[in-house]
Parts: structure tokens; sequence; C-alpha cells
């Protein structure tokens, strides 16, 4: 791979010169746990002018040979600091911006995940799964549209994250997996996390035989109590069974710094070429880092 790192920011140069430039910071967010999205941030020693509001522009990065496409930004906002004299300019991507971060309390019934993409969020979106997850009745409190999606997710072990404003949601990593070589990593570490606080989850579904709820469980006390309630038995139990899972895994988490890599994008599944890392991960967020001379990408992962 050439070492020599590029970047190219469209029109966004007619405000300040490539030259002046002393660092770019691309985050690539697969982890809708924490309601983030996609972010560019430029460290410039020079601004001509200020751009005007809801400017846009083009980001690649990359080497000599070829740039990677990040998508179109739009200024967000622009800082500046002294001594020494910078501007820091923050950027998001055009189609998202913040509308899907305002926190709301709701209550829905008869919800699909299906219909609260279609209806809440901004964006197109892609259902990669065979099933179907539906809700009788459940409660959005205090969360954003994304925050609400992504914990709903999360309780079916589905993965949900943005790309090119598309949501989509999978029982798996996209399937594409890149390797990390020894030679490649310039510094990692992970940790486990131990959990054996819960034996068991609790739920409720709506029997039409009875005409009332009905409380199902997996596993013995201590509960977890999941505060959904499911049109059927066989969802509410997938649910639970899930839930359980989860909460009794121990989970590998850890963040790689390697040569900066601009093909690897957030969402997909790694190797890494470490005895103490044998396995397969899912990349949750990718922050590369470029200057006039250097690029490192650094990667937040998680065991699959």
């Amino acid at each position: 791979m050439n070492s020599v790192p590029k970047f190219d920011i469209g029109s966004l140069s007619n405000y300040l010169p490539i030259s002046s430039i002393s660092s770019i910071t691309y985050t690539d967010n697969a982890d809708t746990d924490n309601a983030s999205v996609d972010s560019l941030s430029i460290t410039t020693s020079t601004l001509h002018s200020v751009p005007p509001p809801k400017f846009t522009f083009n980001f690649k990065f990359g080497y000599n040979a070829s740039l990677t496409n990040a998508g179109t930004f739009v200024v967000d906002k622009i800082s500046f600091q002294y001594p020494p004299q910078k501007y820091i300019i923050n950027a998001k991507p055009i189609d998202y911006v913040n509308n899907n971060k305002e926190k709301r309390t709701l209550s829905y019934q008869y919800l699909s995940l299906t219909s609260m993409v279609a209806k809440r969020l901004n964006c197109d979106y892609k259902f990669i799964t065979t099933e179907k997850y539906s809700y009788l009745n459940v409660e959005q409190t205090n969360e954003s549209d994304l925050s609400f999606l992504a914990r709903l997710c999360k309780e079916q072990s589905l993965y949900c994250f943005i790309k090119n404003n598309t949501i989509i949601v999978s029982s798996k990593p996209i399937d594409i997996t890149f390797n990390i070589t020894e030679k490649q990593i310039i510094s990692m570490n992970a940790s486990i996390s131990l959990k054996n606080q819960y034996k068991g989850v609790k739920t409720k579904y709506y029997s039409m035989k009875l005409a009332k709820y009905k409380e199902v469980e997996v596993g013995t006390s201590p509960f977890f109590i999941i505060n959904n309630n499911y049109p059927t038995k066989e969802l509410a139990l997938t649910a639970a069974k899930n839930k359980l899972s989860l909460l009794n895994r121990n989970v590998l988490n850890g963040s790689l710094k390697t040569i900066g890599n601009p093909i690897i994008f957030s969402g997909v599944k790694i190797t890494i070429a470490s005895p103490v890392t044998p396995h397969k991960y899912f990349v949750k967020s990718i922050k590369h880092r470029l200057s006039q001379t250097e690029f490192t990408s650094t990667l937040e992962f998680s065991a699959i």
C-alpha cells in the first residue's frame, strides 16, 4: 500500500488552502447503541472566509493510488483556538445531520420494526432478516428515535447501523471480512466483560384465546424484566431467550490502531492476526486520522 496519504475536500477548498490542513478525523460509526452517526473534523491554520449556512462538500481520502469516497457532508460548526491559531470545522453527513436525535416519550401499539423505521426515521432502510419483529405495545421513554430503534434491535440480538443514509437491520454483520495482519497493527487492547447478574428473563404477550396478557419466563431467578408486550407467545419467548443470552454472555470488546486503511468500514467483520484474538469481530466504529504525512485507523470492535 502506498504510504503517502491523500485527501480531497471538494468545494470546501475554496475557503481554505489544502496545505494549511494539519489533521482530519473521519469517524465512521455503526454503534447505534450511542445514537452515533458519522462525523468529520478538519483542523486548519488558515480560513479565508466562513462558508455559508448549510454549506456542503464531498470528502474523499486514502492514498495516492486511489481515494475512498466518504460521501457528502454539511458544515455543522466552526470553532477557533489560539495560540497557536487554528480553526476546527465540524461536519456531518448531509442526509442525516441531527434529524433523528431529538428525545421523545411515546407509547406505541401494534408496532413493527419496519413501520418504526419507515414512519419515524428520515432514512431509507433495509432489513436483512427473515423474521418479522413486532410489539403489541412498547414504550419510548426519553429516547431519540435512533436510540429507541437500537434498543429494540439489541433486545432481538439484531445488528443496527447506518450506511449512506440507509438504516440496515440485520441478523448478522455485513457479509464482508477484512483481515488485519500482525505487521499492520500499531497497538491493540481488549477486555472481557463478565456478566452473571441475571439468570432469567420475564416478559409478556397477549393471548387472543384468553383475551388477556400472559407472562413468559426463561431461566430462573433473579429475573430481568422486559417491559414490552408482544403479540404472540413465540415472539415473547424469542425476545426473552435473546435477552438472557446477551445478559450472560462474556463479551470481548477491544480497540485496535492500525496503518491507515480507507476501505474498511463499520458494520463489517474482521479477523486479527494475534494469538489472543483468534476469532471474528464486528467493527462498531472506525476513526480515520490523516495529516499531510501520516494516516492511521483506529477500530472499535466486539466479538461476534
